[in-house]
């Protein structure tokens, strides 16, 4: 299981939000696909697949609502002869998600940290059956195998003391003793 870490003040301002949010709209915005003449659908080929996300967010203080991108890649790689890694096949998608915050209690910063901290803990949650029946469909218009997305598991979101919330113990140096003579 992956650990998210937000800092402090993110997971508090979330676990007091969470309930409130919701989502306005979910659609995707832009994707692609391509295939070289590398991979053949011969039984035994082996592909590496390898997937990766990356989350933008944005905030509408006027309406308090923020967006995300939530983009999503796979690539199978093919080993050659030489033991390298040959890409075979990447898939693209991003999908935005409109969300809409009820009864919001803070400041215009307080709610650009909510959306970071909702974008990075929920958006790939959201986007996740999406993306698995794109990538589905998507090996199968480009004539390869069936690849089989995961499915998703929410990551543990821990808070992570942000440095200047860390309280420091001042140090004070210890008075020299008197060295006792030997009598």
């Amino acid at each position: 299981m992956s650990t998210l870490r937000l800092s402090v003040h993110a997971k508090e301002l979330l676990d007091i939000h969470i309930s409130k949010i919701s989502i306005i709209n979910l659609y995707l915005a832009n994707a692609g696909m391509k295939r070289t003449e590398l991979i053949d659908n011969e039984p035994g080929v082996e592909l590496v697949v390898r997937g990766n996300h990356q989350i933008l967010a944005e905030t509408h203080w006027d309406l308090r609502a923020f967006r995300t991108v939530a983009r999503l890649s796979v690539r199978g790689d093919k080993k050659t002869d030489g033991g390298e890694d040959q890409t075979g096949f990447e898939i693209s998608a991003d999908y935005r998600i409109e969300y809409q915050v009820n009864d919001f209690q803070g400041n215009e910063e307080d709610l650009t940290t909510l959306a970071m901290a909702f974008s990075t803990t929920q958006s790939v949650m959201h986007a996740w059956p999406f993306w698995r029946e794109f990538v589905l469909s998507s090996t199968a218009k480009l004539g390869l195998n069936p690849v089989y997305a995961p499915l998703f598991v929410r990551p543990a979101v821990l808070a992570e003391p942000d440095p200047s919330e860390i309280p420091t113990l001042e140090r004070k140096p210890r008075p020299r003793q008197k060295k006792l003579a030997n009598r």
